[in-house]
């Protein structure tokens, strides 16, 4: 019987020796999960990158939304979008119709692409009908203004939500040239054809770009600012003492220290892309008077902007879309002629851009040839 059990034991033992057991060690499995923390790491930057390249990609498939829609207004009405002092509401003014001669001047161009860009018609009547009866007040910009049209808003964008007056917020505006504040040098102007407002433009149409459709800009991206970013960049905004059409970039740039701005902008209202619906500069233009991707600025208390240029949170750079519609990548070292620079009469200046190939490419009729690929 004993050597019976003798016999067992030593027969399990070779079967143990046969099938050791497969289990993991303490110090295996913390070398296992330091090789898969590795390739997480090293991964990670790659899946990142991916995933920035769709969202610019979305982003260039907004511009070029945008762009053809203009183009399908252009085509329609024989002229570009108006900025603001849109004709359509001169033709209603001219009807004596209520509240119009004191509101009518802050609509947007983009409430002209509504209609082209797949949004129901009743969102575009709903805004009209607010400037009709005057009741597009400030505190109560609410309503089919607060309506989020998909295509306004750019993937990368961090700050999303209402701005400070209830509307919703917009990535994209419309190229005003390369001196702030002065009509007639970028693609989108006013469009008052009534006695209102004589001394306002009429808006532009193709014949008023002989610098080339493909050589001009029509629309860029730009960061949406919120009171708490203020005096943050890249999503800020600086606030300058005395800020005109004359002032060079450079002087805004003075103004940033570290990561933000040594003096920001009291009145919170004037949040960038805060509001779609407004044709205040603040919101929804743009100028190629500084580089993309550097400090914008304002008068605070004052709509105008007259440094403030396209932005991302694209690396490197910043999306336009041009005026035949085709989109392009515009990089941050652009040539943007000397920051220091002050543009002189810039109320009458009709030459070519001082602000190098990228004011060159914000005229409409500054006799430069140049070219963005």
């Amino acid at each position: 019987m004993v050597a019976i059990q003798s016999t067992q034991r030593r027969s399990n033992a070779k079967r143990l020796r046969r099938f050791p057991r497969t289990g993991l060690t303490l110090v295996e499995l913390l070398v296992v999960i330091a090789i898969i923390g590795l390739l997480i790491a090293l991964l990670l930057p790659a899946v990142q990158s991916a995933r920035e390249s769709a969202r610019r990609v979305s982003c260039q498939n907004n511009l070029k939304q945008l762009g053809l829609a203009v183009l399908a207004y252009e085509s329609a009405n024989r002229s570009l979008p108006p900025k603001d002092f849109p004709w359509q509401f001169g033709v209603l003014d001219n009807q004596g119709l209520p509240g119009l001669s004191q509101y009518w001047r802050g609509a947007s161009f983009l409430l002209w692409l509504l209609r082209y860009v797949e949004m129901p018609q009743s969102v575009p009547d709903a805004c009209v009908q607010m400037y009709m009866t005057g009741s597009n007040t400030v505190g109560a910009w609410g309503g089919p203004f607060a309506t989020q049209v998909p295509v306004f808003l750019c993937p990368s964008e961090i700050n999303r939500g209402r701005g400070p007056l209830g509307s919703a917020c917009t990535n994209y505006r419309g190229n005003g040239g390369d001196i702030g504040g002065v009509s007639r040098r970028g693609p989108l102007n006013s469009g008052c054809t009534n006695h209102f407002a004589p001394h306002f433009p009429s808006p532009t149409r193709v014949l008023h770009i002989p610098d080339g459709m493909s050589k001009t800009v029509l629309l860029g991206e730009s960061l949406i600012g919120t009171a708490a970013t203020s005096a943050q960049r890249p999503a800020g905004v600086g606030k300058l003492p005395a800020i005109n059409s004359s002032t060079p970039p450079a002087a805004c740039w003075a103004i940033v220290t570290g990561n933000g701005y040594s003096a920001t902008i009291t009145d919170l209202r004037l949040q960038p892309g805060s509001m779609w619906n407004s044709s205040a500069d603040t919101y929804t233009s743009f100028f190629t008077n500084a580089a993309p991707n550097t400090p914008r600025c304002v008068l605070d208390q004052d709509w105008s902007g007259f440094i403030n240029p396209v932005s991302s949170y694209h690396p490197g750079g910043a999306t336009v879309a041009m005026c035949d519609g085709s989109v392009r990548w515009v990089a941050n070292e652009i040539d943007a002629g000397d920051p220091t620079q002050s543009q002189s009469n810039p109320s009458t200046y009709k030459g070519a851009s001082i602000r190098g190939v990228w004011g060159a490419l914000g005229t409409i009729a500054g006799g430069e040839g140049v070219r963005v690929e």
